[in-house]
């Protein structure tokens, strides 16, 4: 059984978190927030190199703020947009 990287476990443990507290809103928001927390996880996944440890980390402090504000009460729902290129 291979042991996951610091980095790696700290990108499951964000990912849990986020989940957690998407699941956690009250609601018919709630569902789409758990959606949305699994599809951006994955396509992020998809669009970044294993080896880029300087975007990874920039995506994790970002992923971070971003579950702060999903908790506060204000919030109810979060939504997702890409651009393009």
């Amino acid at each position: 059984m291979l042991r996951h990287s610091g980095l790696q476990k700290d990108v499951l443990n964000l990912y849990r978190k986020a989940l957690r507290v998407a699941r956690k809103k009250d609601g018919p928001s709630s569902f789409k927030n758990f959606e949305t927390v699994k599809t951006k996880f994955r396509s992020d996944a998809a669009d970044v190199d294993r080896k880029d440890f300087r975007t990874i980390e920039f995506m994790l402090r970002q992923g971070t703020r971003r579950i702060e504000e999903l908790e506060s009460a204000d919030v109810a729902r979060v939504s997702v947009f890409k651009i393009k290129r």
